[in-house]
C-alpha cells in the first residue's frame, strides 16, 4: 500500500513540475514576444530623432511619446491575450510578486515565472539589438534611464506609484472575475498605454524589471540608479496588492452592487421627487421601492462536479451541493433549487456531498453519505 501511495505522489510531483516548465516556457515566448514588438517599435520610433537630439539626451517629442505610448500598450493587449489562457499573460516580475502575495501563485509557480519573465526581457533585448541597426547607441537607445530635469527620488516615486496603478488594473480587471474578465488584457493595455504617456519621457516608464534588464545586459550598461527599476516597481506591486485586500475585506462590491446585473436595478428618485415625498410624509422618500430589495439578492443550490483520484490510481467524480448567485450560475450547472439569501443564513435542507464513481450526474439525496478517499 506504501508504494501505491508514493507511485501516486511521484505521478503528481512530476505532473506539477510539468505544468510548471510549461508556463515558465510560455512565460518566456510571451515576454519576449511583447517586449520584442514594444523595444523594437520604441527604436523605430527615435528614428525621427537626429543625432544631436540623441547624443545630447533632448526631451522626447510628443511624436516619439506617442509611438513608443502606442507600442507598448498594443504589444502587451495583443500578447497577453495569446498567453493568458497559457501562463496568464503577467510577463512582470513585479506583477508576479503581487499575485504570489494575494495568493494567486504558489510559491514554486511565482519563482518559476520570476526568472522566466527576466529571461524573456534579456532575450527580446538581444533580438532587438541583433536585428536592428547598431547606431550610435544600439540598444541604449531604449535603456530605461531617468531624466536629467528630475531626481532619482523623483525618479523612484514616479516608477513606484506607476507600477501600482498597472498592478491594481491587473488585480481588479483579471484576477477579480466578473463579465467582462476576458476583455482584462484590453483595459491592461490601455493603462501600460497612459503611462507611458506621462512616464516615458521622465524614467522611460519601465514598471518592469524584466524591461529594464534586458536592455541593460544586452548593451553592458547598467546606471548607477538601475536598482531603482527594481525596488520601486516591487514596492509598487505590494502596494496595490495591499489596497486591493483593504477593499476585499471592505467588501467593495457592496457599495455599487448588481454591476453585472443584466436589468437596471432601481435606485435614489430624482431630487424634487424625493423633496415631494418627504414632506408628504412617505417613509421611503428617497429610494424608489424596487431599491429596497437591492441587496437581495437572490441564490440558488447547484451541483458542481469535480474528479478524483483514488489512492489505486483510479479516477472518479464526486459531485456536491454549491450556493451561488443566480446571476453568476454557470449554464452547465445543474440546479437543486432557488432560495432567496437570507440575513442569518438559514436555508433548506443542504444535501450531503456524494462520491459517485461514473455515469450520468443526479442530484444529492437526503439519505446520500461521503465516501472518503485517501488524498494523494
Amino acid at each position: 500500500m506504501g508504494k501505491r501511495y508514493q507511485g501516486l505522489s511521484l505521478r503528481a510531483n512530476s505532473e506539477e513540475i510539468k505544468t510548471h516548465t510549461m508556463a515558465a516556457v510560455g512565460e518566456v515566448v510571451g515576454t519576449a514576444m511583447f517586449l520584442f514588438i514594444a523595444e523594437g517599435a520604441a527604436k523605430t520610433a527615435n528614428l525621427a530623432r537626429t543625432a544631436t537630439q540623441t547624443q545630447t539626451n533632448a526631451p522626447l517629442d510628443s511624436q516619439t511619446i506617442m509611438m513608443i505610448a502606442t507600442a507598448f500598450g498594443l504589444s502587451l493587449l495583443v500578447t497577453a491575450w495569446m498567453f493568458y489562457r497559457i501562463t496568464g499573460g503577467l510577463f512582470n516580475p513585479a506583477i508576479t510578486v503581487a499575485l504570489w502575495l494575494t495568493g494567486v501563485l504558489t510559491t514554486t509557480r511565482a519563482a518559476f515565472l520570476f526568472g522566466a519573465q527576466l529571461i524573456g526581457g534579456i532575450i527580446a533585448s538581444a533580438l532587438v539589438l541583433a536585428l536592428t541597426p547598431t547606431g550610435s547607441q544600439g540598444i541604449d537607445v531604449v535603456n530605461t534611464t531617468i531624466s536629467g530635469q528630475i531626481s532619482q527620488a523623483q525618479g523612484a516615486i514616479l516608477e513606484f506609484l506607476g507600477t501600482s496603478v498597472l498592478v491594481f488594473a491587473v488585480l481588479m480587471l483579471a484576477v477579480e472575475k466578473h463579465r467582462a474578465t476576458y476583455l482584462a488584457p484590453v483595459g491592461i493595455g490601455l493603462t501600460l498605454f497612459v503611462l507611458h504617456i506621462f512616464l516615458v519621457a521622465w524614467t522611460g516608464c519601465s514598471l518592469n524589471p524584466a524591461r529594464s534588464l534586458g536592455p541593460a545586459v544586452a548593451g553592458r550598461h547598467f546606471p548607477s540608479y538601475h536598482w531603482i527599476y527594481w525596488v520601486a516597481p516591487l514596492a509598487g506591486g505590494v502596494m496595490s496588492m495591499i489596497y486591493h485586500q483593504v477593499l476585499k475585506a471592505l467588501k467593495y462590491n457592496s457599495a455599487v452592487m448588481d454591476q453585472d446585473s443584466d436589468h437596471e436595478v432601481g435606485g435614489l428618485r430624482p431630487v424634487h421627487m424625493r423633496v415631494y415625498k418627504f414632506f408628504a410624509g412617505h417613509h421611503d422618500w428617497e429610494k424608489t421601492p424596487e431599491s429596497h430589495q437591492h441587496g437581495k439578492k437572490r441564490f440558488m443550490w447547484v451541483t458542481k462536479r469535480h474528479k478524483m483520484v483514488h489512492a489505486d490510481g483510479t479516477t472518479g467524480y464526486a459531485e456536491h451541493p454549491e450556493m451561488v448567485a443566480v446571476n453568476n450560475a454557470h449554464p452547465h450547472d445543474s440546479e437543486i433549487n432557488s432560495l432567496p439569501s437570507t440575513a442569518n443564513g438559514e436555508d433548506s435542507k443542504l444535501p450531503m456531498p456524494v462520491q459517485m464513481q461514473s455515469g450520468p450526474r443526479r442530484i444529492p439525496q437526503s439519505g446520500d453519505t461521503l465516501v472518503q478517499v485517501p488524498s494523494a
